[in-house]
């Protein structure tokens, strides 16, 4: 009869005679000291460069009001120097201090949270209309008002939102009839994809408007779509623009 003791498992040992698990365990500990070290230093980066942002951003607040250092740290109720600070990234300002700052600045405080916050301040802005012509005009159109923004045209509907979902969309320019596709109906799967997207209806139809606002859009623009117009309808968008270039659009 076969013997049913159960069979002792073969532990690898080292020339010392001592598990290989356990001599591996100091090793196993400074790999993940290691790991975490980096993942924080990371994150340091990433908040650096947030800060760098953000002085950027508040300089080009203050200036487009024509206002100086001490100008407008006599509104915040601060010193010239503390403003300096936050210019150059060597100091930030706390919640209350921010109030004070929008309210100075007459910008709304969402505006340089979402700076110092946001991972990514990149302007991606889709045009998605069903003819290659229109696409190309209205492209021109934003690029002219939007010079700093990465303007990509699409004709059909699928690959916009596939490009969406790779890719954070500040606005999205909509033609509302788009063959198969609705441009209403889309707008619905790009705010899945990202709730802050600013959608933007094109129709040369004005009994859409009204169907336009039950979405959740910013606005619609009556084609052929103007400088003139856009640079209206971007004022009304519902998630304001950052241009750490030129402020808040």
């Amino acid at each position: 009869m076969r013997s049913l003791k159960p069979k002792k498992k073969h532990v690898k040992k080292c020339s010392n005679g001592e598990p290989l698990l356990i001599m591996l365990i100091p090793a196993i500990k400074i790999y993940i000291q290691v790991f975490f070290i980096f993942s924080f230093f990371l994150e340091v980066l990433d908040m650096e460069k947030n800060y760098k942002n953000f002085a950027d951003a508040l300089k080009n607040l203050r200036t487009s009001k024509r206002m100086t250092q001490q100008q407008l740290a006599e509104k915040v109720f601060v010193t010239r120097s503390v403003i300096a600070k936050w210019e150059n990234a060597s100091y930030l300002p706390d919640i209350v201090m921010i109030e004070r700052l929008c309210k100075a600045l007459e910008v709304n405080e969402q505006i340089l949270i979402q700076i110092l916050f946001e991972d990514d301040l990149e302007l991606n802005v889709i045009v998605l209309d069903d003819r290659e012509i229109i696409v190309k005009g209205e492209m021109a159109v934003v690029e002219k008002v939007l010079p700093n923004a990465n303007v990509f045209g699409f004709t059909r509907a699928l690959e916009a939102i596939d490009f969406a979902k790779k890719n954070k969309i500040s606005i999205a320019f909509l033609d509302i009839e788009l063959g198969k596709h609705n441009g209403l109906e889309l707008s619905k799967k790009f705010l899945e994809i990202n709730p802050r997207t600013n959608i933007i209806f094109l129709t040369a139809y004005v009994q859409y408007s009204f169907k336009a606002w039950n979405t959740g859009a910013s606005g619609y623009l009556l084609k052929p779509v103007t400088a003139e117009n856009l640079r209206e309808q971007l004022k009304n968008l519902r998630y304001p623009l950052i241009n750490i270039e030129g402020g808040v659009l």
